[in-house]
């Protein structure tokens, strides 16, 4: 994996057999409205793929729920054939499945429980916040810091470009 594209979190640093990160602008230089749902669904392949490649990984194995500020968790057992609509929560005990969520102010929290050998990907907008949907699915949190609305040349802010910017993906995976 190109580190180097990704934000990657110390937290997780120790676990060889794991992989979480978040994407950048700098992930897809020149692409300004970077989705991986949603509406253009061709556009939406692309951008997987390039994700896939970055990551080292099939495009196939990137899970991304259908997102609506929901307290919806969903466990996965092998990776779905369509995109699972109405969640904001995923987790999986399985290898090989990558988590996904996307946010533009929005927090994405990412769980990994190394007894149980669990993760989960949770989009945590102020719906969701409000409905407890961290509390729901929390192991192992680690709170980077970042601000998507300061960092401007690095990070996709809706509070401050509108609701047609792009997104970051945030994700783990189990190896």
């Amino acid at each position: 994996m190109d580190r180097s594209k990704l934000v990657t979190y110390q937290k997780f640093g120790p676990y060889s057999n794991l992989i979480a990160f978040s994407t950048t602008k700098s992930t897809f230089p020149g692409v300004t409205n970077l989705r991986f749902t949603g509406g253009q669904p061709e556009l939406a392949k692309e951008n997987r793929e390039q994700l896939a490649h970055v990551l080292k990984i099939d495009a196939s194995q990137l899970v991304f729920p259908g997102q609506t500020h929901t307290n919806c968790v969903v466990n996965l057992n092998h990776i779905p054939e369509n995109e699972i609509s109405e969640t904001d929560a995923l987790l999986t005990n399985q290898p090989g499945i990558c988590l996904c969520v996307q946010t533009a102010d929005c927090v994405p929290v990412l769980l990994f429980d190394p007894v149980s050998r669990v993760i989960a990907a949770v989009h945590a907008g102020w719906r969701g916040t409000v409905t407890e949907i961290a509390t729901l699915t929390v192991e192992n949190i680690e709170i980077s810091g970042e601000c998507t609305f300061k960092e401007n040349e690095k990070y996709y802010s809706a509070r401050r470009d509108g609701i047609e910017t792009g997104r970051i993906v945030s994700g783990i995976m189990l190896c």
